[in-house]
C-alpha cells in the first residue's frame, strides 16, 4: 500500500448483516474511500465509518474478490445463477452507485481471488473450466484461450502481470507457471512447479517472479525466483509448510525483502534469497501478507488474530478478534491508516 498502516491494533468497527456468510475474499477500497467486499450472494459498498452505502445482489453465487478500476468502476466475477442451471457465470462491471455498467456471460463459473487489469483497461480472468479470458473495457471479448492444458480458475487462483503490462503470469492445470502474452494470448514460456499453484505469483519491479513449488518428497516445498525469461534465478529450500499456506501470497517491500510464512513463523528473505530473520506466529497463518509504505507487515492468523510486524521482525501488535471469528482473509489499507479484513461472517476495521 502507498499508505501507512494501523499501529494501535484495535477494532474500530465491524460490519455484519443477517445471513451474510462466506466472506472469504479480500476487500478493496475505491478512490473515494468506499470499501467493497463480497459475501456468497452480494457485493457490499460501505462508507469509511462502516455504514452501508449500497449492496448489489446479482442473483448468483459469489466467491470472488472485487476489483476497482479507473473511474471507481467495480469489476466482479460470479458463479451459478440462483436458481438456475449449474455452470453458468457472469462477469460484471458496476458503477460507483451500484448500477450495472455491463455484463459478460459465460458457460462456466468465475471464482477468483485476484484478477488483473492491463494498462489499457483490458480485464483478464480465468473460469473454473480452465479458460483464460481477456475483455475489452466495454465488456466485449478480446480473446480467450486454454493454453497448453487449461489454467487454474477455481479455489484461490490469482493472476499477476509483468511491470510493463505485456505478460500475464498464471498457474496451469498441469502444475506449471505460464507466461502469457496479453497481445496474442500465446504462451511465451512454461515453468514446472510440481504442484498446482493457488497463490498469486509475486512480481518485482525488475520483472522477476517468485512462486512456491514442490521439488520432490525429500526436498519438499521451496520458493523459486524466476527471471522474466523463465529461468531459475535462485531457490530457497528451507520450507516446512501447511498446504493451506500455499493459498497465501508472498509479499515484497520497497527494499526488495521477501516475506512468507512457514507453519508458525513469519520469514523474511533478502533480494538474493538469503534468510534475514524469522518471527513467531502463535496460531498459524492463512491470509496474504500486506505491507505499508514504511515496510510494516500485516497478516491474519487462522485462529482469530491480526498481526503487525516491522521490517526488522519486531511485533508491533497482535489484535485478537471476537471469539466467533473464523478464518480471516487480509484485505486493504486505507488513506487514513485503517486495515480492512474479512472473516466468514463479518468485515473488520482495524486502527
Amino acid at each position: 500500500s502507498s499508505f501507512k498502516g494501523p499501529q494501535e491494533g484495535k477494532v474500530s468497527w465491524r460490519f455484519t448483516e443477517e445471513h451474510m456468510v462466506d466472506l472469504l475474499c479480500s476487500p478493496v477500497i475505491g478512490e473515494d474511500g468506499t470499501i467493497y467486499f463480497t459475501s456468497n450472494r452480494s457485493l457490499y459498498a460501505l462508507n469509511p465509518d462502516g455504514t452501508l452505502k449500497w449492496k448489489f445482489v446479482p442473483g448468483r453465487m459469489i466467491n470472488s474478490s472485487p476489483m476497482v478500476g479507473a473511474g471507481n468502476i467495480i469489476y466482479l466475477g460470479t458463479g451459478t445463477a440462483v436458481p438456475g442451471p449449474y455452470g453458468n457465470g457472469c462477469y460484471y462491471a458496476i458503477n460507483s452507485d451500484g448500477s450495472v455498467r455491463w455484463e459478460f456471460k459465460i458457460n462456466s463459473e468465475i471464482y477468483n481471488y485476484g484478477e488483473a487489469m492491463g494498462l489499457d483497461g483490458k480485464i483478464y480472468f480465468p473460469d473454473v473450466g480452465g479458460t483464460l479470458y481477456s475483455l475489452n473495457p466495454d465488456g466485449t471479448l478480446n480473446w480467450k484461450t486454454r493454453g497448453a492444458d487449461g489454467f487454474e480458475g477455481g479455489g484461490y487462483s490469482s493472476i499477476s502481470m509483468s511491470p510493463d503490462g505485456s505478460v500475464l503470469y498464471i498457474a496451469g492445470l498441469d502444475s506449471t507457471l505460464n507466461a502469457v502474452s496479453v497481445e496474442t494470448s500465446d504462451i511465451i514460456w512454461q515453468f514446472p512447479l510440481g504442484l498446482l499453484l493457488e497463490s498469486a505469483p509475486l512480481v518485482d519491479s525488475e520483472g522477476n517472479i517468485y512462486v512456491f513449488g514442490f521439488k520432490n518428497k525429500k526436498d519438499g516445498y521451496l520458493i523459486y525466483s524466476i527471471t522474466p525469461g523463465g529461468k531459475i534465478r535462485w531457490t530457497y529450500h528451507n520450507i516446512e509448510i501447511w498446504n493451506m499456506q500455499l493459498h497465501a501470497d508472498m509479499f515484497m517491500d520497497a527494499e526488495g525483502h521477501i516475506y512468507f510464512c512457514k507453519k508458525y513463523e513469519l520469514v523474511s528473505l533478502d533480494y538474493t534469497g538469503q534468510l534475514r530473520w524469522t518471527a513467531p506466529i502463535d496460531n498459524g497463518f492463512f491470509s496474504p501478507i500486506l505491507g505499508d509504505r514504511f515496510g510494516d507487515i500485516y497478516l491474519t492468523g487462522i485462529m482469530k488474530s491480526v498481526y503487525a510486524f516491522n521490517h526488522s521482525g519486531q511485533k508491533i501488535f497482535e489484535c485478537a478478534i471476537e471469539p466467533h471469528a473464523q478464518v480471516m482473509i487480509g484485505g486493504a489499507i486505507s488513506a487514513d491508516g485503517h486495515l480492512y479484513i474479512s472473516e466468514s461472517t463479518d468485515l473488520y476495521c482495524i486502527r
